[in-house]
């Protein structure tokens, strides 16, 4: 099932990814690239007896995304190619343990790495996807508690 999403105000739909069936006739589908405080709408397409249909659009959702005050991520410049590790620059708004992950565009993480920081000082976190992620578009998330912040990285 395809996922689209709009900003509830609007009738400008683009998918956003694939749900994955999680028991018959339920599917699933994490968004990693939303704004705090908007108001989404979502529906499926898929293809049924070579028809394609699509799912009544939800309700709005306005997602709650707690604030990454002091939460900082970024991709090391020339280290995001087609294959090996790709570098992180990360920064914690408090001392202590975080979770880096490389999300591909179906939701999937396909690398994680339990990271420790100190507070405001800056440090590299190299997650190696290894085959798991060839070229295309993936999500690079960090979060301490409930605070996260995302970035998002192409590899070529």
């Amino acid at each position: 099932v395809r996922v689209e999403r709009t900003v509830a105000s609007l009738d400008d739909w683009g998918e956003v990814g694939l749900a994955t069936e999680s028991t018959p006739e339920l599917y699933e589908f994490t968004d990693v690239d939303v704004e705090r405080g908007v108001a989404y709408r979502y529906r499926g397409r898929f293809v049924v007896d070579g028809q394609e249909k699509t799912t009544a659009a939800s309700d709005p959702v306005v997602l709650g995304v707690v604030p990454a005050a002091g939460l900082a991520l970024r991709a090391r410049d020339g280290t995001i190619g087609r294959e090996g590790p790709i570098v992180f620059a990360c920064r914690l708004p408090v001392a202590g343990e975080a979770v880096l992950e490389l999300v591909d565009v179906r939701g999937r993480v396909v690398a994680r790495a339990a990271v420790r920081g100190e507070a405001g000082e800056p440090f590299d976190v190299t997650l190696d996807p290894g085959r798991a992620a060839g070229a295309g578009l993936y999500f690079a998330r960090l979060r301490q508690g409930a605070a996260r912040v995302g970035v998002r990285v192409v590899r070529l």
